[in-house]
Formats: C-alpha cells, structure tokens, sequence
C-alpha cells in the first residue's frame, strides 16, 4: 500500500487514490448513476450513468443521460404512479429513495428492479462565481 501527499498546489482539490470509484463502478452488477433536480425549474438530468445500463436494459448510458424520459418510460406502465412518488418524496423531503418496481428492457423483457439513492443539496456555482 503506497501513500499519498496531495500537491502543495492543490492541497483543495487533490483526490485521494481510494476515494476515486472510477475504478470501481465498472466492476459493480448495477446501474450507478447521479440524478439531479434544478429547484427553479423542475427540469431533472442523469449527469452519470454507469455503462452497466446497457446490459440491464440494452440502452446506451448517453440516451439515458441525454433524456432522462428514456428512463422513466422504461418503469411498468403499473408502477409509474408508485414510483413517481416515491421519487417526488426523495426529493422534497430529502428522504432515502428506497423503491422496487417493474421496468422493461429495450426488447420488452421486464426486470424486477431495486433502486436505493441518498439526496442531498448542492449548491451550483455560475461560472461568474454568484
């Protein structure tokens, strides 16, 4: 096991070798993903989503991060109710996102699906700093 000392240059910045899970991810049985909300206008986006995607549901990360609508229109016709609150209460109460449901493949097949998040806040930062 090597140590590591951070840069004097970027003492703020520099990633610890063990905390950066690019590694990781690939090697994991899951869709990983980020799912971020814009508080002023509801819009949502998936910033991240893992390639494992494409094996699950036979869809490319990109189309998943480029609509998030790709996604939800992949939740069982019967399940979109259920899951649409539970996400609405993830959200506005910054709950744990616990939720199983029904989502179709590309090619029709459906899978019983777990999904876990934890939300939290970020505050965004313009590129003029405000």
């Amino acid at each position: 096991m090597a140590a590591t000392t951070p840069s004097p240059i970027m003492d703020d910045v520099a990633v610890h070798p063990y905390r950066d899970l690019s590694c990781i991810v690939p090697l994991l049985p899951a869709m990983v993903y980020t799912y971020a909300v814009n508080n002023e206008t509801g819009a949502s986006s998936f910033p991240y989503v893992s390639e494992y995607v494409e094996k699950m549901f036979h869809i490319p990360a990109k189309d998943l991060e480029a609509d998030p609508e790709n996604f939800i229109n992949l939740v069982h016709k019967d399940d979109v109710e259920n899951f649409t609150k539970s996400v609405l209460d993830s959200m506005q109460n910054l709950t744990p996102f616990d939720h199983q449901m029904r989502m179709h493949t590309k090619y029709g097949s459906v899978l019983h699906v777990h999904g876990k998040s934890l939300p939290h806040t970020v505050e965004e930062i313009n590129a003029d700093g405000t």
